[in-house]
């Protein structure tokens, strides 16, 4: 199927290079936008795509438990830095911060509490932690992800909505599995 697809790049005032690829998908039950943006930090590049989803596209992706156990399993050894089969709250932090959910407003950068920041990520930690012995196995991590996954599915409800996703994150994958099987 040819789709229409427009790329063009710019640069902010920041000097930030974004090159945006769109493309438009039209499928029976199920419609994609693509843009591909590069986000430059410090410390590393981000791939990021603006796409289309709802909670059945999470829901289906927690449910499908080959394609939910080989993400987790393979996130999980990217966060086991030192391999012992356990997440310690520091290999696990690393991975909150890059988040920089307290970090940003609408995409302008804050400076939050430094406080308030180790208190919510030692209570994210802790929510993962189910038998609260210091750190995370995979079975606790998969549990824990999955019933936030599920939580967050329940909060999109059944109308689609628009986010800007990393590459390599649940919600991409959730959405890459949900695009091959329509097109399947």
């Amino acid at each position: 199927m040819n789709r229409p697809q427009t790329t063009f790049t710019s640069t902010t005032e920041s000097n930030l290079l974004i090159s945006v690829s769109l493309s438009l998908s039209l499928a029976p039950t199920l419609y994609s936008l693509h843009s591909f943006v590069i986000h430059q930090t410090p410390s590393k590049q981000e791939k990021m795509s603006v796409e289309v989803l709802d909670s059945a596209t999470i829901i289906g992706f927690v449910e499908d438990e080959e394609a939910f156990n080989a993400f987790i399993g393979d996130r999980f050894s990217c966060l086991d830095v030192d391999r012992d089969g356990r997440l310690s709250y520091a290999e696990m932090l690393q991975d909150l911060q890059g988040l920089r959910v307290f970090e940003t407003h609408f995409g302008v950068d804050v400076k939050p509490d430094p406080d308030e920041l180790a208190r919510v990520y030692g209570s994210l930690f802790v929510q993962f932690d189910h038998d609260a012995n210091g750190s995370v196995d995979l079975e606790e991590f998969k549990a824990e992800t999955r019933r936030m996954m599920l939580a967050m599915a329940d909060d999109l409800g059944f109308l689609p909505v628009q986010m800007v996703l990393e590459e390599d994150s649940f919600l991409k994958k959730a959405v890459e599995r949900e695009l091959t099987k329509v097109a399947a």
